[in-house]
């Protein structure tokens, strides 16, 4: 990366006159490039001239190189937030474990009013880590969602006694309800049923006219209720 990062410098002074091509005295001293493989962030150049104005000349072309290639990326959408907000230490931690695999730095902040998370580095680095905190964000939500369906029971009327719906049913009804379905239907010993959200009824050809039905919060725990 630093061979790289100094054949560009080169590149971009001699592009233009005045700069590092008008000063043939001016020259970067190959053993003092360090290139840490512990830490990427710092890349340390010692320059030499002849002239103070050479070395001033020398910096500005190695800033505007590091200007151009480096950027800064702030998630901070309603969306973003909400995740952020929602985000486990294990996930904190994979977000900022991401400064390792990447030449970024990662800053996270949950407090509000400025929830947000901060990239910086280069170009290509910054979006590679943006693309794997979006993948993390859709994972906090979909986690989210799995565990408000957890948390949700549907019941039916039986006799007066509220009972619940098989696990499996239970799952179809919530993920209907969730994506503002108008019914779920399913089908049990040859026979079809029906759930109309807008009613609450569950029908069956056998049964037009249907029970009650209700879905309620159990935070795990399942419930019987009788009226």
């Amino acid at each position: 990366m630093v061979d790289s990062f100094r054949k560009r410098a080169f590149k971009m002074a001699s592009g233009k006159k005045g700069w590092l091509s008008s000063l043939p005295s001016l020259r970067f001293m190959p053993g003092t490039v360090e290139d840490s493989p512990v830490n990427r962030q710092h890349i340390t150049f010692n320059i030499y001239g002849r002239s103070p104005a050479a070395i001033r000349a020398a910096k500005d072309a190695i800033q505007q190189l590091c200007d151009k290639e480096s950027t800064e990326v702030i998630l901070k959408s309603e969306q973003d937030q909400a995740s952020i907000t929602k985000l486990t230490q294990a996930q904190v931690n994979r977000v900022t474990g991401l400064q390792d695999r990447f030449d970024v730095k990662i800053a996270i902040q949950k407090t509000p009013p400025d929830v947000c998370i901060r990239i910086e580095g280069r170009k290509a680095d910054t979006a590679q880590a943006q693309t794997e905190i979006v993948n993390i964000f859709r994972q906090v939500e979909q986690d989210a969602k799995d565990k408000e369906l957890a948390s949700v029971q549907w019941k039916f009327d039986e006799g007066g006694c509220f009972t619940d719906y098989p696990v499996d049913i239970n799952l179809m009804l919530e993920k209907g309800f969730q994506l503002k379905q108008r019914y779920v239907e399913w089908k049990k010993s040859n026979e079809t049923f029906r759930v109309t959200f807008d009613t609450m009824k569950e029908t069956s050809r056998r049964d037009l006219s249907g029970v009650d039905v209700k879905r309620e919060y159990t935070n795990g725990r399942c419930i019987f209720i009788c009226d």
